[in-house]
């Protein structure tokens, strides 16, 4: 039977990239849960009522018990299977989050992260319906590996590329040409379209057990959302 995925995330291009992935590993069908896209917009329209990136999130999970009662209502309510809360390592690096902790190793950065998260949803969660995303230091880690398996940002265990911050400037970095940058900018941030993801996605898949080969928490991802499902 097919499962129905709700997806929390920082925005779209992420939700993209985890539906996308999740189709690679199940039957399934992903509702996009936040941010709030308006059917009419499509995909990068109106965010919604709590905006995108971590702060939607965090305002999402605060506000959970006024919209559903409880996470279990929230499941009965829109008879969903499984939700999976994404959220970027980085955002532990943010003045009102500031749980960074040193990186090697990346898994102490996104356990207490995790454990924020929790706090967020207001009480404590030990439910296999839940599975959190945590990507080190974010997304476009996945990106990178997948694109460029062999460089000095995987040289291993000197410089993990999860310890390397903001790869998605990297990959949107002029001098980046392997082959091609593979993000573009505008005023000087990297510029997420549909459209490059959709061209960006594809070799993550390709690529996945490299992905989680130089990724612990791309490999953390799967377990947990296979122990989900069992």
């Amino acid at each position: 039977m097919k499962k129905k995925i709700g997806i929390v995330a920082e925005g779209v291009t992420d939700f993209m990239l985890l539906r996308s992935l999740l189709n690679h590993f199940l039957d399934c069908h992903c509702q996009l849960i936040q941010p709030e896209i308006a059917e009419t917009q499509g995909l990068g329209g109106h965010q919604g009522a709590y905006g995108g990136g971590w702060k939607g999130i965090r305002t999402w999970c605060q506000n959970l018990t006024n919209d559903f009662g409880n996470l279990t209502a929230f499941f009965n309510k829109l008879n969903i299977d499984l939700l999976i809360i994404h959220i970027d390592a980085d955002v532990a690096r943010e003045d009102e989050i500031n749980c960074a902790k040193p990186c090697p190793p990346v898994q102490d950065t996104c356990e207490a992260l995790a454990k924020r998260v929790m706090t967020w949803l207001g009480e404590p969660v030990i439910d296999k319906k839940l599975v959190l995303c945590i990507p080190a230091d974010n997304t476009e880690a996945w990106i990178l590996a997948a694109h460029d398996i062999q460089t000095t940002y995987h040289a291993l265990p000197d410089k993990p590329l999860e310890c390397v911050y903001k790869p998605d400037m990297i990959i949107s970095n002029q001098r980046y040409k392997k082959p091609r940058r593979l993000l573009r900018t505008k005023n000087g941030k990297p510029k997420k379209t549909r459209r490059d993801y959709q061209q960006l996605i594809p070799v993550v898949l390709d690529n996945w057990d490299d992905v989680k080969r130089i990724c612990k928490m791309a490999a953390k991802f799967e377990k947990d959302l296979q122990a989900s499902i069992e």
